[in-house]
């Protein structure tokens, strides 16, 4: 995915979709499930990467380029 920086970012491996009112609330669902899985778990649950999109901007956070 080309980033609005010019650079290239991998998808994850593994990814969730949802309709949320703003990015925000997007990302704050995203924490809930992360600690919803960890208490399923019984385990830390870490994230190394994610990639937040709404129609007019970009969030990401990737360890790779």
């Amino acid at each position: 995915m080309l980033g609005s920086n010019n650079l290239w970012y991998r998808l994850p491996h593994t990814t969730l979709q949802g309709t949320f009112a703003e990015i925000g609330v997007a990302e704050l669902a995203l924490e809930a499930a992360r600690a919803a899985t960890e208490r399923e778990m019984r385990s830390p649950v870490t994230i190394n990467k994610w990639i937040i999109v709404q129609y007019d901007s970009d969030r990401f956070n990737s360890d790779e380029w």
